[in-house]
């Protein structure tokens, strides 16, 4: 749990970094301290998610794997507590969506 714990340290990091002046970085070290120790999570879910959609994002013949990808690593992003992860995964899957939408204009997308 000690990786989760820094995820956590790292969400945080990204919030005050938005709503704050952020002049001192306290979260940063001790993530930093809390990574050695760290063994693989017992959280649902693959380390590999994130890596596995955007590479079928690359994939244009099947935007449907793509699609099913990206929200698989939005899901597991929610569950884990990846904040940050959460909102690339958030970021990708409307960039994703723009561009079905652009390729199939009749076509129902969240189907």
């Amino acid at each position: 749990m000690f990786d989760e714990a820094a995820d956590w340290l790292y969400a945080w990091r990204t919030v005050l970094s938005w709503y704050d002046d952020f002049l001192k970085d306290e979260q940063h070290p001790l993530a930093q301290a809390l990574r050695p120790h760290a063994k693989p999570s017992t959280l649902p879910g693959s380390p590999h998610t994130a890596e596995r959609a955007l590479r079928a994002m690359q994939d244009a013949d099947k935007p449907d794997t793509a699609l099913q990808a990206v929200r698989r690593w939005r899901w597991q992003a929610v569950i884990r507590g990846q904040f940050t992860e959460e909102i690339e995964a958030l970021e990708t899957l409307g960039t994703l969506l723009q561009g079905l939408r652009s390729c199939t204009p009749g076509r129902p997308i969240l189907a």
